[in-house]
């Protein structure tokens, strides 16, 4: 009886065709990672593996803040924080969380000081954002 009540189970699931998004992972600079569910809900890790508590996932009661675009030059990690609250899919602030990866100097700003900041030390416009590079693996 316990066999065959597994096989509807296990068919049933094969049938309906649901499966969650991959979880993934990019490696950055000086042993950070960005990690995402499937391109959403993303957040950098540090060295040791941990989430930035301080800057992504629940920071309260009432709020939510992912990263799901971003790119990097040299030791530098830029990405969009989207800000949300927790009970809505809105955004209800964005920003720009910059990350010296060699220090692990924070700073969050607007897009216009962002790209100041970014202009500054490379001479470049901000890089295009993605939710994937060509480092991207699923973990």
């Amino acid at each position: 009886m316990k066999i065959t009540h597994y096989r509807w189970v296990v068919a049933f699931v094969i049938l309906s065709g649901c499966s969650d998004p991959p979880l993934l992972s990019t490696p950055l600079p000086n042993g950070y990672e960005f990690k995402s569910n499937g391109g959403l809900f993303g957040y950098i890790s540090t060295p040791d593996g941990r989430r930035i508590a301080k800057y992504f996932g629940i920071i309260s009661d009432e709020t939510e803040v992912w990263c799901e675009e971003f790119a990097w030059k040299d030791e530098m990690v830029i990405c969009k924080r989207t800000e949300y609250a927790v009970s809505s899919s809105e955004p209800k602030n964005t920003n720009y969380f910059l990350l010296n990866t060699a220090n692990s100097e924070v700073s969050i700003v607007g897009h216009d000081r962002a790209s100041a900041i970014w202009f500054q030390m490379f001479g470049t416009e901000m890089p295009k954002l993605a939710t994937r590079h060509t480092e991207t693996h699923t973990r």
